[in-house]
């Protein structure tokens, strides 16, 4: 008689196919190993960007990497805000129109 439940044989077989790959980037010239489930190549984009944006930091002054980090930090930082800002905008503007186009529509009916 098989102990194992089928609920644990199919989480088991999800574990099997989300197994997380991993790939060495370097960043902030230091190599990192990093691992995915999902998306490796996305991780690698962003672990490209990164080192870019140290890189970027590195070549305005010279300073140490560590600093060079945290200045790239701050900078994608600011970048990830002012993308959260300009989506709260984008949906305001959005609620705005359906609600404008909701209210055309009831004194049209009226």
């Amino acid at each position: 008689m098989n102990s194992v439940s089928p609920l644990a044989e199919r989480l088991k077989g999800r574990m099997n196919r989300m197994k997380a790959q991993s790939f060495t980037a370097r960043i902030g010239g230091r190599d990192y190993t990093l691992s995915a489930q999902s998306d490796p190549e996305r991780l690698r984009n962003i672990a490209e960007y990164l080192d870019r944006k140290i890189s970027e930091a590195s070549m305005h002054t010279a300073m140490n990497k560590e600093i060079a980090a945290v200045i790239a930090g701050l900078s994608v930082t600011e970048e990830l805000f002012n993308a959260k800002d300009e989506a709260q905008r984008l949906r305001n503007q959005l609620y705005e129109i359906a609600r404008g186009s909701a209210a055309e529509g009831a004194s049209r009916d009226a």
